[in-house]
Parts: C-alpha cells; structure tokens; sequence
C-alpha cells in the first residue's frame, strides 16, 4: 500500500472518529424529562407541557405518566414511590416535574386503613415524610426534582385546603433538596384569590374547567407557558 493510500485511509478513520463520537456527544447532550402526576399530567395540562417542551425547546426527550385520582396521601390507590423507581430505571431522567398534590386534601392512609385527617399535625407528619422521599428517590437517581405546587380552586374551603398543602410540600421538597415551583399567583388576583378568566396570547378566555379545578385548554397553554418559562431559567434548557 502506498504512504498516500495510508495516509488517505487514516484521514478517512479519523474523520469517522469525529462524526461517531459528535454524535454520541450530542446524545449525551439530550435532556430527558419526565412529567409525573395524576389527573392533570395525565390530561391537557400534562400534554401542553409536552408540547411546549417539545416545540420550544432543543435536545430534549420527554417522557410523561400520569394516573388519575393519585397522590401522596393514598398509596392503596396508586403506589408512587413504586412507580417513580420504575420510571427512574426505565428513562434515566435529568429532570423529574411532578404535579401530585391535587388528590392530597384528604386522610393520608397504608395498606392498614386511615392514619391520620387532613391538616392534622400527624398529616402533616405523613405527608412531609412521603414528599421528602420522592424527591430524595430523584435526586439519588442523579436527576433534579420539581414539585409544581397546585393552583388556586373556586371553592374557598378546597382553595383554602391546598394552601395548607402547598405549606407542607414546598417545606418537604426544598428540605430535601428539589425545587418547589409555586403555581398559585399565575391563576390568581393580587389579594391571592381565585380567578376564572385570563388573558394569554391575546385571547381572554376561561383557564379553568367547569369544575373549577382543571384546567382548560387556554388554561393549560398559559400554566405550560408560565412552568417551562421558569424550567428554561433554572435549567438551562436551550429554546430553539
């Protein structure tokens, strides 16, 4: 073999060296996150998420799971440490988003029954014990945590309900090192209170369902655009 063939023949495999390993740089690159959560993950509000990261953001993966009904404070239900270490293992996550608490106005149970009523000291208790080990179950995994903290709700005593758990959340995910992003002034006025219609895009339009817990679809295109206006800042994702 001639020293030119050689030489064109090492040019050629250091040049496929390059493309192989830019490309597996720019897998490494790609941030996979994961939407957990129950109704609202499972529906519109999850799925314009989705959407947003996804058009608005580059390298990005996005994997999303919800459940109805679920949560934190009844694992009969729904085991979500269970879950969450299946999602871990199978998705490799960077970053964990989670919306977990709108079922949680209620008794924290076991496999034995009822433990303790809502916004009691050993609900509290409870409660604070099973958010600290969600978030330390993805932070273990390597990925960061977000607990999306719930919204405003038209009926005073529910609103006034979530405000109590929005306490206890966001003390339990930051103490074990997540992040706590409150939701609750994006769906309110400036005394705090609940709100049914919002200007977005535009458009002035009913946010909430006719529950006056979910939200609508204008409702869930403003709460995507809000959340992943704060996720692009905290962590860096890249707008295309």
């Amino acid at each position: 073999m001639s020293i030119n063939r050689i030489r064109i023949t090492a040019m050629a495999l250091l040049a496929a060296a390059f493309i192989i390993a830019g490309n597996q740089q720019a897998r490494a690159e790609t941030k996979t996150i994961l939407l957990v959560g129950a109704s609202s993950i499972e529906g519109t509000l999850g799925k314009e998420i989705e959407d947003r990261l996804e058009k608005e953001y580059k390298d990005v993966k996005i994997v999303r799971w919800g459940q109805h009904s679920t949560g934190l404070a009844n694992p009969e239900l729904l085991d979500w440490h269970k879950k969450l270490d299946e999602l871990l293992k199978a998705n490799k996550p960077d970053l964990v988003v989670a919306d977990l608490g709108e079922n949680d106005c209620a008794p924290v149970t076991d496999s034995n029954g009822p433990i303790a009523r809502f916004g009691t000291s050993e609900w509290e208790k409870v409660y604070d014990e099973r958010v600290r080990k969600f978030v330390k179950m993805v932070k273990d995994s390597g990925a960061d945590s977000v607990m999306l903290g719930i919204p405003t709700m038209r009926d005073r005593n529910f609103s006034s309900q979530v405000e109590q758990l929005n306490g206890v959340l966001k003390g339990a995910t930051e103490a074990a090192g997540g992040f706590y992003l409150d939701t609750w002034e994006f769906t309110a006025d400036n005394k705090g209170n609940y709100v049914p219609n919002l200007e977005y895009e535009g458009k002035d339009r009913m946010i909430r369902a006719s529950d006056g817990v979910h939200f609508s679809k204008h409702g869930s295109e403003y709460m995507a655009f809000k959340i992943c206006e704060i996720l692009e800042s905290k962590y860096g994702l890249q707008p295309k």
